[in-house]
């Protein structure tokens, strides 16, 4: 498992609508999860979600590619992450 993996995930999920909605569209953490691995990031939740409270706003602007874009489309552990492993 690796926080490198959960970065370039995230990475993904900002520029990559299609993949968003899919991430998105599963309610299930497990099912969540078994797709994000079935994409080949080899990351877990709790990555996911400790990388995003650990960046600031100037970082996560860097991994949007200066899009703004509300929570619901996955930018906090909790939309990501179904809420494991947040705050």
């Amino acid at each position: 498992m690796s926080a490198r993996q959960a970065r370039l995930f995230i990475e993904r999920v900002h520029r990559d609508d299609a993949f968003r909605a899919r991430v998105l569209s599963l309610h299930d953490v497990d099912a969540r999860m078994a797709l994000i691995r079935d994409e080949g990031f080899d990351c877990a939740a709790e990555e996911i979600s400790e990388l995003l409270d650990r960046l600031g706003d100037a970082q996560l602007e860097a991994v949007r590619g200066g899009l703004t874009r509300p929570p619901q489309y996955g930018l906090d552990g909790e939309a990501l992450c179904g809420g494991y492993g947040t705050s």
